[in-house]
């Protein structure tokens, strides 16, 4: 919280123990408030019309809504960007990896093997996804898997993270 916002809490808080317009006409005038909500602020309590935005401050707020306009183009021609034809742009190495790992797990029967390749369960203990890990040590196919309550996400996850591998 900036000095100015910080004096316009003040002015609030003390306006109870004083009358508003005391306390207003007080702090105007000791600590020439410098920005503009502080300034509103004092024309309320007193009555007074609204202060002009001065010329620095209009160009001032001019350019922070340009900055925010053209930070939302930005990122609006970003995710349309993603989307653009060319493969290679829209998808990261991660992303073609994992659409590579998901057409070849699917829901269907499937008899290839699943290796393990850590020794511990590498999911947090107590978790489901923990309990599903333990089902590979048991079911060595992919479709013994998914018939003990695996899933083909698991599959998938754990494929892409090298705790298993399948083939």
């Amino acid at each position: 919280m900036n000095t100015e916002t910080t004096h316009v809490a003040q002015l609030r808080e003390y306006s109870g123990s004083k009358s508003e317009k005391e306390v207003a006409a007080q702090w105007e005038e000791n600590f020439l408030p410098k920005s503009y909500a502080a300034k509103v602020e004092i024309c309320r309590i007193l009555g007074k019309p609204l202060p002009e935005l001065s010329a620095e401050e209009q160009h001032r707020r001019k350019e922070a809504s340009e900055r925010l306009k053209r930070a939302r183009e930005s990122r609006s021609s970003s995710s349309n960007n993603s989307s653009s034809n060319n493969p290679e742009r829209s998808t990261t190495m991660s992303t073609k990896k994992k659409a590579a790992v998901k057409k070849s797990v699917s829901n269907e029967a499937d008899t290839r093997k699943i290796t393990l390749l850590v020794k511990e369960n590498p999911k947090r203990e107590g978790s489901a996804s923990h309990k599903r890990f333990e089902l590979y040590k048991k079911h060595k196919t992919v479709e013994a898997f998914l018939k003990a309550g695996g899933t083909a996400a698991d599959i998938r996850w754990d494929t892409a993270a090298k705790f298993v591998s399948v083939g």
